[in-house]
């Protein structure tokens, strides 16, 4: 039980910061992406 609720919080932390860091990035990526469909 305690290794399950260990393991929850460690994987919300790793998202959370993961996504903090990724907000710039997707809003590049989703201008690339945004660009290609022209042809």
């Amino acid at each position: 039980m305690l290794n399950k609720l260990i393991i929850v919080f460690i994987s919300l932390m790793l998202t959370s910061c993961f996504f903090e860091k990724a907000k710039e990035p997707v809003v590049i990526i989703d201008k690339s992406i945004g660009q290609e469909p022209i042809d």
